[in-house]
C-alpha cells in the first residue's frame, strides 16, 4: 500500500496512469439503475478549488466501497482509472469521468471546507439555446411561485407521475421545471405543508430540455437532488435578494377530472373477481368491490424519506437506552444511504374486497387510501411513530 502519496488535483490528473491520490469531498451520490443490467453506484465529487468530477462504482465493487461513501465527507483517493467522459446527462464538466479498481484506497481525511460546490446557473442561460449545451447537467436555485397537479402519464407501460412548476428568480425572470416520480412527490409535500414560508427550490444536475423551441428544465431520472428551503448560504442569499412583493405561491387551474377519469376507467375491460382469479396473462383491468376487511397481519403503513421518497427503517433503540422525552427516532435511508429524522408515515394498506363472485386482497398505497379514510397516516399516528 502507498503511503505518503502526493495529493494531486482534479484539474490535474490525466488518463495516462492510475496511482493518483486525490483529496475530495462527496457532494451528492446515486444509484444508477439501468434497465439491462449494468449497475452502478455514482458520486460528484468535488476538491477544495471547486473542481468537480463523475466517479462511479460498479456493481460488482459496491459492496465492498459502500461504507466509505457518506454524502458530505471528505476522503482520500488512491488508485482509479480516468476514461474520456462523453454522452447525453454528463455530471460534471471535468474532461474525464472516474472508476473505481478492486485495488482502489478510500480513506477518511480532515474536512478541508464546508462548501457544497454547486454550480448555480443564470435563468437567462438556461433559456438561451446558445449560451448552455444541453449534455450537460446543471444546478439550479429558484422560489416556487406556481405548482400544477400531479398527472400520470403512460411511459413504457409504466404509470409514471408528472408535476410541473413555475421558478422564478431574484430578477422575477421565469423557469418552467418538470418533476417525475418520487421528485413530483416531494415538491407536492412540501407544497401541502408549506404554511406561510416560502417554497426555495435547488435542483443539483437538472437537465435542460428543449420542447417547441422553449427551454426548461426537469429531473435527469434517479441523478438529480432536489431539495426544499436547504440551509445553504447561498439559498440564504437568494432568498434575502428576492423581490419584496409577497409573491403568493399559486395553484396552477386544474383540469376538468370528470371526463378524463372516466376516459381512463374505460380504457380498461371491468372483470370480476373471479375472472381475476382465474386470469393466465399480466394486464390491466377494473373491479367493482366492495372493502370488507383491513388486514392487520400487515403493517399498514411505512416509513418514507423526504429527501429521496424511498422506504426508511426504523433504527431501534439500544437495550437499556435511556431515550430523552421528546427525541425523534432516527431512521436508516438505504437509498441515500445515511441515518436521518427527517420521514414521513404512508399508507400501505392490504384489504380485503368482495363482489358478488368471489373475494380477493388489494393493495392500497397512500393517495388511494387517503381518498378512502380521510385522514393521512400522519394524522392517525399523532406522533407515535416509534409503535409499528
Amino acid at each position: 500500500m502507498a503511503l505518503n502519496q502526493e495529493i494531486t488535483s482534479l484539474t490535474e490528473i490525466k488518463a495516462f496512469k492510475t496511482s493518483w491520490t486525490v483529496k475530495a469531498k462527496i457532494v451528492h451520490t446515486w444509484r444508477n439503475l439501468p434497465t439491462f443490467g449494468g449497475e452502478t453506484l455514482d458520486m460528484v465529487l468535488a476538491d477544495e478549488s471547486g473542481t468537480l468530477i463523475h466517479a462511479s462504482i460498479r456493481k460488482q465493487q459496491i459492496q465492498k466501497f459502500f461504507k466509505y461513501i457518506k454524502t458530505g465527507e471528505w476522503k482520500t483517493f488512491e488508485n482509479f482509472t480516468l476514461a474520456k467522459a462523453f454522452g447525453k446527462y454528463r455530471a460534471t464538466d471535468h474532461t474525464y469521468k472516474m472508476s473505481f479498481m478492486n485495488n482502489t484506497i478510500i480513506k477518511s481525511c480532515p474536512s478541508v471546507s464546508n462548501e457544497w460546490y454547486f454550480n448555480f446557473q443564470n435563468f437567462e442561460d438556461i433559456l438561451n439555446d446558445q449560451a448552455l449545451n444541453e449534455s450537460f447537467l446543471i444546478d439550479v436555485i429558484g422560489q416556487v411561485v406556481n405548482v400544477g397537479e400531479i398527472k400520470i402519464h403512460e411511459i413504457k407501460n409504466k404509470p409514471t407521475k408528472k408535476l410541473e412548476i413555475e421558478l422564478r428568480n431574484t430578477i422575477d425572470e421565469r423557469l418552467s421545471c418538470t418533476l417525475w416520480e418520487r421528485y413530483a412527490d416531494t415538491m407536492w409535500n412540501a407544497f401541502e405543508n408549506k404554511g406561510d414560508e416560502k417554497l426555495i427550490c435547488l435542483i443539483r444536475l437538472a437537465k435542460i430540455s428543449t420542447f417547441n423551441s422553449q427551454r426548461s428544465i426537469a429531473n435527469a431520472y434517479d441523478m438529480s437532488l432536489l431539495e426544499i428551503n436547504p440551509k445553504y448560504p447561498e439559498v440564504e442569499e437568494f432568498v434575502a435578494n428576492l423581490p419584496n412583493d409577497d409573491l403568493p405561491l399559486t395553484l396552477l387551474p386544474k383540469e376538468s377530472k370528470v371526463g378524463r377519469k372516466k376516459d381512463y376507467y374505460d380504457s380498461f375491460p371491468r372483470k370480476t373477481i373471479s375472472e381475476l382469479g382465474e386470469a393466465t396473462e399480466v394486464g390491466k383491468c377494473k373491479i367493482m368491490c366492495t372493502i370488507n376487511t383491513i388486514d392487520t397481519e400487515f403493517p399498514w403503513y411505512y416509513f418514507q424519506c423526504l429527501k429521496c421518497t424511498k422506504t426508511a427503517d426504523l433504527i431501534p433503540k439500544k437495550e437499556n437506552e435511556i431515550v430523552k422525552k421528546g427525541k425523534k427516532p432516527t431512521f436508516n435511508c438505504r437509498y441515500c444511504n445515511e441515518d436521518t429524522h427527517k420521514v414521513v408515515p404512508r399508507y400501505k394498506l392490504v384489504v380485503g374486497v368482495m363482489d358478488n363472485t368471489g373475494d380477493t386482497k388489494c393493495m392500497l398505497f397512500d393517495n388511494n387510501a387517503f381518498q378512502i379514510i380521510g385522514l393521512s397516516a400522519n394524522d392517525l399516528l399523532e406522533g407515535n411513530w416509534s409503535e409499528v
